[in-house]
Parts: structure tokens; C-alpha cells; sequence
């Protein structure tokens, strides 16, 4: 296995843990409602909007990191997007679900999403080279 093809699988293995985090934080809030961490400060329809957003972002990241893991074309765009969209949301969810951006998980999401965007970038750039 090549090195861009280590970095494409990890970064498509990384969208979708990303994925699966989303699905269970989604399910959480949606069958919990404002309950389900002590310090959501957002209403019960804020929570199952949110939630709602978060259950259609994690099939999208489903199905992009399975895609950048099968090597699919799009797979790149679809990733890079989804993984962009997901740390641009998440500065909204934080402050509609806790009133702030929490600047800690903000560093986390951005770091993250930099690393994955790079990885789909080199693991598609060269292995289309080879």
C-alpha cells in the first residue's frame, strides 16, 4: 500500500468515525431532548433541529469516508465538503446548544478538519499520479 493510499484510507477512516459520532450525538439529543447534557441551554425544538441537522451530516460522512476509503473519484470533494460544512456547523450548534463556541472543541474541530482535508488531498493527488 502506497503512502497516498494510507492517507486517503486514514482520512476516510477519520470521516467516518467522525460520522458515527455525529449518528450517536444526533440519536442522543433527539430521543433525550434538552436533558441529554446539563449544559444545553437551548429549547426543545433548538435541540431536535440540531439534532436533526446532525443525523443528515452523518450519513453524508458515512458515505464520504466509506467512498475516500473505496478509492471513488468524488470521494476527495465529498469528504473535504462534508468534513468543511461539519467544523463551520458546529460553531452554530455550539451556541445554539450552549450559548457559547466553546473555544476548546472549536481548536479540536479545526485541527481535525485541517489534518482530514490534507490527507484526502495528498492520499487522491497522488494516487491518481501513480
Amino acid at each position: 500500500m502506497t503512502t497516498a493510499a494510507i492517507c486517503r484510507v486514514v482520512g476516510g477512516a477519520l470521516i467516518v468515525l467522525i460520522g458515527v459520532a455525529l449518528a450517536i450525538g444526533g440519536v442522543q439529543l433527539w430521543r433525550g431532548g434538552p436533558t441529554t447534557w446539563p449544559d444545553i441551554i437551548a429549547n426543545a425544538r433548538i435541540v431536535a433541529q440540531v439534532s436533526g441537522g446532525m443525523l443528515v451530516m452523518a450519513v453524508l460522512m458515512l458515505v464520504s469516508g466509506a467512498a475516500a476509503i473505496g478509492n471513488v473519484p468524488w470521494a476527495r470533494w465529498a469528504g473535504s465538503s462534508a468534513t468543511v460544512f461539519v467544523v463551520i456547523a458546529a460553531f452554530w450548534t455550539n451556541q445554539a446548544l450552549f450559548g457559547d463556541i466553546r473555544p476548546a472543541h472549536t481548536v479540536i474541530n479545526l485541527v481535525v478538519g485541517a489534518i482530514i482535508v490534507a490527507l484526502l488531498r495528498f492520499g487522491f493527488a497522488h494516487s491518481r499520479a501513480s
